[in-house]
């Protein structure tokens, strides 16, 4: 894998993303509307639709947003993340 590409999934930290998904999985199966066997491919897809979008792409996205404003911080306290680093620049 690139090193570019590992620095990327380093900022969006990808152990985040647990909690998000399982939530996700946990609403869709609370919320009644879920049949796990009467309609699985379509209602699985919606689901998995749901957790790509919540967790990579949703937690992901915070995550970076959040090194970025906190790139000062980061600095001082986790000099080897991407941002402060260098390895990921705002460009």
């Amino acid at each position: 894998m690139r090193a570019a590409a590992r620095a990327q999934i380093q900022l969006m930290k990808p152990g985040t993303w647990i909690p998000v998904c399982w939530g996700v999985m946990c609403g869709a199966a609370a919320s009644g509307n879920y049949h796990w066997l009467e309609a699985f491919p379509r209602d699985f897809l919606e689901v998995l639709a749901c957790i790509v979008l919540s967790g990579p792409c949703l937690t992901g996205f915070t995550q970076v947003i959040n090194d970025w404003y906190d790139k000062d911080i980061d600095a001082i306290n986790e000099p080897n993340r991407p941002i402060p680093s260098g390895r990921i620049n705002g460009e």
